[in-house]
């Protein structure tokens, strides 16, 4: 059978101790692609990020990469093949400063930058904020800025799967507006993305592909669009309306 060349995980069984958080849990990333995951708070969205990245090992099923088995892999080895992180929380250093942040993403990874690759120019040139305050300790940035670094941190490692856990939290309009800007520019570079998100509305702009967990199982696999023009089913798996 010839290997998927994105990430395909399948039937992963993940647990915290003895509760069971993801129970069967697919889903499928291609090149170039936004897939979202959506869900209520304590569905497992984050526990399948963590599943992914190889700090939540699963018990059981299997998560490729392109040729590459990931699951028992420690984390740095995981990153090593390709895979960055935009953590939940954003996760900036309190003593570093923007530039060594971005300095940290560029050694994370061995990858050299292929063409139209993310070095450290083009992060100035999609985020000209963090061009501006290099020399700032990053955690005194505002929270939208706090993200971008986060992302810029994550690319430089120059990825080709790229997984964001909640990128959108916390942020007022404007800073989810240019958050959208850059996931524009994701897509165009033909990265795999795996979108976390609470904030329906953005992930239903973006995303090309949709998934929602409720209860740790895939309760829906479809369009998104599909999704946003079902108002029961966004009732039922969400509790919301579309916005």
């Amino acid at each position: 059978m010839r290997e998927f060349p994105g990430l395909a995980v399948r039937e992963i069984q993940t647990y915290y101790g003895t509760s069971h958080i993801l129970q069967g849990v697919s889903i499928d990333v291609a090149p170039g692609r936004i897939v979202t995951v959506l869900g209520r708070n304590g569905a497992g969205k984050t526990t399948l990020i963590r599943s992914i990245m190889g700090t939540t090992a699963p018990r059981a099923g299997s998560i490729r990469y392109g040729d590459a088995q990931l699951d028992g892999l420690a984390p740095y080895e995981i990153a090593r093949r390709g895979v960055a992180l935009v953590p939940q929380g954003r996760r900036i250093f309190p003593s570093l400063t923007v530039r060594e942040h971005l300095d940290l993403g560029r050694r994370t990874s061995k990858r050299a930058p292929q063409a139209n690759g993310w070095t450290l120019e083009r992060v100035f040139e999609t985020f000209p904020v963090l061009a501006e305050r290099q020399k700032q300790l990053g955690i005194t940035l505002s929270g939208g800025e706090q993200q971008m670094l986060a992302c810029a941190r994550a690319l430089l490692a120059n990825p080709t799967l790229l997984l964001m856990d909640e990128p959108s939290e916390g942020l007022a309009p404007q800073k989810v507006h240019e958050l959208g800007v850059m996931m524009e520019e994701l897509k165009r570079s033909g990265l795999a993305v795996l979108l976390v998100e609470q904030k329906l509305s953005f992930a239903m702009k973006y995303a090309d592909h949709a998934y929602v967990l409720a209860k740790g199982q895939i309760a829906y696999d479809g369009s998104p669009a599909a999704l946003a023009n079902d108002r029961a089913l966004l009732e039922q798996l969400l509790g919301v309306a579309p916005s």
